[in-house]
């Protein structure tokens, strides 16, 4: 019992500060995106496939890190298919690799979600990605 009770403390707390929590995206030197609200609509960046494309990095801003917790974020395709994940709350895509991702895929979806570390505590909880933004290539 107790620790269901933890478990639910836990996702109650990883929600109330998600709300809190923000991120950026730059493509090379040029913040894009500032934000704090999950937005599918708004949270766009559109790139020109005449431009040069540049590396995107995206930081992901916890107000509040409870510990034993991972924090992931992940590229999808168009699909929906995830075509790249790295664990922490820096994502950064190299020019070229970006550029192999759109040449695959015009539209690119990044998301991120936190488990806990504990394999008994992520088994017995159901995972919301959250969409961070949305890239699309304009031809």
């Amino acid at each position: 019992m107790k620790h269901i009770y933890l478990l639910m403390m836990m996702v109650f707390l990883g929600t109330a500060t998600q709300a809190q929590d923000s991120w950026k995206v730059r493509l090379g030197w040029s913040q894009v995106l500032n934000t704090a609200q999950e937005d599918t609509a708004r949270n766009v960046i559109v790139l020109d496939a005449d431009r040069r494309i540049r590396p995107l990095t995206l930081v992901y801003l916890e107000r509040t890190t409870g510990p034993g917790w991972e924090r992931f974020l992940a590229v999808f395709d168009e699909n929906d298919r995830e075509v790249l994940q790295q664990k922490g709350k820096q994502l950064r895509i190299s020019r070229s690799g970006l550029s192999d991702l759109l040449k695959s895929s015009s539209t690119l979806k990044i998301y991120t979600w936190a488990l806990p570390i504990d394999p008994e505590i992520r088994a017995t909880i159901r995972v919301r990605r959250v969409h961070l933004c949305t890239i699309r290539l304009k031809s």
